[in-house]
């Protein structure tokens, strides 16, 4: 049982079968199991018995069917079928469309999620590879991660009268916080940050990498910095497509879902830096949507038989297109900010030792 995890438990719960994803059995605990799902007795041993390992099967098969005791004590019907499920991310990602190579999820939460499907495994020790949860689709995926919890910090710390105008009754503070930051210019007037307030996963992979506002000046107001911060996660979001490209797979539509796509001006700055149009889809609960969409098709209820015919149920809801002006002048502020970690990173380690 040592591979269990949520999904893992409800259909367990409900069906008494012990069944993983092949997406989170071969990524997540790939020592654990050979490529073609098997237990691997040798990395097992040391923690569990091999037969004590959930069973690998793709997301969308039958894991089982809810039991008399399980119907009891949720009200479902006995005999209900129950799919084998997958984790939020990569249920998001079908929810966008992610069932060909080409497209492409970036879920603005807490931190950054990007997961584009390719037709093959890129080897890049920069970013994560893996088999994805449609039959025959790899993926390349990757995160960032401050996105949602950077601008929260902002909301607590650098904007708390913003937080009190909310509390007794004002507007949301993160509408107040964005008050003339479409007048605040491309690269705030010169301010640079580097997100790596928790660290950073991909490209760098350094928990000890540490947050940086660069090129401040007395000139600078909170607002450039508010700004500079959404930029940041741009930048980021920007060199992770960047080392994408390098393997020329290609990136043809790109979804962005989650509570960050709410802030029109942040999905608008990640357009104009990537120079990419940017989606919202037009149904937008996101990785719920993504698990009917593949229950639909374990089930094989009609217009749903594969995954390639999800996609006639996935339309964009707002398209963000990006300002060319906007994107050349971004450019110089992304090569400083792709300089300023390797430039800083001994320093960063030192302050962690």
């Amino acid at each position: 049982m040592s591979t269990i995890q949520y999904t893992s438990f409800i259909a367990a719960k409900l069906t008494g079968n012990y069944v993983v994803d092949r997406f989170l059995g071969l990524a997540s605990f790939n020592p654990l199991y050979f490529n073609d799902g098997t237990p691997n007795p040798e990395t097992c041993l040391p923690i569990c018995r091999p037969d004590q390992l959930a069973e690998v099967k793709e997301a969308n098969d039958i894991a089982g069917y809810v039991t008399e005791t399980a119907s009891k004590e949720t009200g479902l019907a006995v005999g209900t079928p129950v799919i084998v499920g997958t984790d939020d991310s990569g249920a998001e990602a079908i929810s966008t469309g992610v069932v060909a190579p080409g497209k492409m999820m970036i879920q603005f939460g807490s931190s950054i999620y990007m997961i584009l499907g390719t037709k093959e495994l890129v080897d890049d020790e920069r970013l994560w590879r893996e088999e994805f949860i449609v039959p025959g689709l790899c993926d390349i995926s990757a995160g960032t991660n401050a996105a949602g919890s950077l601008t929260k910090w902002y909301r607590n710390t650098i904007f708390p009268d913003a937080l009190e105008l909310e509390q007794n009754g004002g507007p949301d503070a993160y509408i107040t916080m964005m008050q003339d930051l479409d007048k605040i210019p491309v690269g705030s007037d010169g301010l640079i940050t580097l997100p790596y307030f928790a660290g950073e996963r991909t490209p760098i992979n350094d928990p000890l990498a540490r947050g940086i506002l660069f090129g401040l000046t007395l000139a600078h107001t909170r607002q450039h910095m508010y700004r500079s911060a959404l930029e940041s996660v741009a930048y980021s979001v920007n060199q992770q497509l960047k080392i994408m490209l390098e393997h020329d797979v290609p990136i043809d539509q790109i979804f962005a879902v989650g509570g960050g796509v709410k802030n029109d001006l942040w999905m608008q700055i990640v357009a104009d830096v990537t120079g990419k149009e940017i989606s919202t889809p037009a149904i937008t609960v996101g990785a719920s949507f993504g698990d009917a969409l593949m229950a639909a098709s374990g089930i094989k209820y009609s217009g749903f038989e594969s995954f390639n015919k999800l996609t006639d149920f996935i339309k964009p809801g707002k398209t963000y297109h990006p300002n060319k002006e906007n994107h050349e002048a971004y450019k110089k502020y992304q090569n400083i900010y792709d300089s300023l970690y390797p430039a800083t990173v001994n320093l960063m380690h030192c302050l962690s030792d």
